[in-house]
């Protein structure tokens, strides 16, 4: 029997933790496959050359113009960015019964609208803000990413629209220069929104569904509002990013114990949550000592550290 990689490593778990003995576990290795064969390290080596000419293709695409820039006119740099998109456009149409070619060659097709965007721009100069650039790249990224339902394209597109808005956001003097605005939410209710439509919709939207996109946009829509969260203990202007940051540990921890038990993300709540009462530590504690101070504050995010990874490594327990 062969068995994937993910259920060898259960096996090997479960072997660790005394659950086998060793005639059952001997027993096991002899009647199955717990090594990868040739096969698949033949498909591994063939997946990694596949996505490496892909992002080779692109980028280097990308380079060549950029080195020769200057000795080549602007219908022969569109021509090149134009020509190369088409042949890759084809090479997805003839590669359909090769999933894994397909979706690579559709990854290279995103990489390189983003580059004939930014070629576009840099010929005509049309005065498009850079936030512009990366939200029509979003858009125009959207069906390559829906082709191919790969976890790739579709992280490529997640960390653009998040660009889009960054840029958008330091156009407009938000985020420290203007802490009580409402727009810092933004990114927050984003990330959420692409939290749930991957958690919900991640069957439709991946060939093969995998948690670390749901990961990803959760990382994203906390780390947006924690830099804000850790000074509103010295600037109540950031006040809304503290009660953002709450909020979003309030629902998300209890959602990673008792709905979907996702380890990391809680992982990250957490220790998010020792920095955010070390914050709160040092504001109570600023008229002490220096030494006392960051003695006291080291103290607290070793305990701090050493509670939370004990608790993560009891529920790594449980779960396996």
């Amino acid at each position: 029997m062969r068995f994937r990689l993910e259920q060898r490593d259960q096996l090997q778990r479960w072997a660790e933790q005394g659950f086998f003995t060793a005639d059952e576990w001997q027993q096991l290795r002899e009647h199955n496959r717990l090594q990868p064969d040739s096969d698949e390290w033949r498909g591994l080596l063939q997946q990694l050359s596949v996505w490496a000419g892909a992002m080779a293709l692109g980028s280097g695409m990308i380079f060549f113009l950029a080195f020769n820039w200057a000795d080549m006119s602007r219908f022969l740099k569109l021509g090149l960015a134009a020509g190369l998109l088409t042949g890759m456009t084809l090479m997805a149409a003839w590669l359909a019964d090769s999933l894994l070619a397909r979706r690579a060659v559709l990854f290279g097709c995103a990489l390189v609208t983003g580059a004939l965007l930014a070629l576009i721009g840099q010929i005509y100069q049309t005065g498009a803000d850079v936030w512009q650039l990366f939200a029509v790249w979003a858009l125009l990224m959207l069906p390559w990413a829906l082709l191919a339902r790969s976890s790739a394209c579709w992280l490529l597109w997640v960390l653009v629209l998040n660009l889009a808005l960054g840029r958008w956001l330091a156009l407009h003097a938000v985020g420290f220069w203007r802490p009580s605005d409402q727009l810092v939410l933004l990114p927050v209710a984003l990330n959420l929104l692409l939290f749930l439509l991957f958690e919900s919709q991640s069957s439709r939207l991946l060939q093969q569904p995998r948690l670390w996109l749901v990961r990803v946009t959760g990382l994203l829509a906390l780390v947006s509002v924690l830099p804000g969260a850790l000074m509103a203990f010295w600037d109540s202007a950031f006040i809304v990013q503290l009660l953002a940051w709450g909020g979003l540990c309030a629902l998300g921890i209890p959602w990673c114990l008792k709905g979907r038990r996702d380890l990391p993300l809680l992982a990250v709540q957490l220790f998010s949550g020792v920095a955010v009462v070390a914050s709160a530590l040092g504001r109570v504690l600023e008229a002490l000592d220096g030494f006392l101070l960051f003695n006291g504050l080291a103290l607290w995010v070793i305990l701090g550290s050493v509670l939370v990874s004990v608790w993560l490594q009891r529920l790594h327990r449980e779960q396996h």
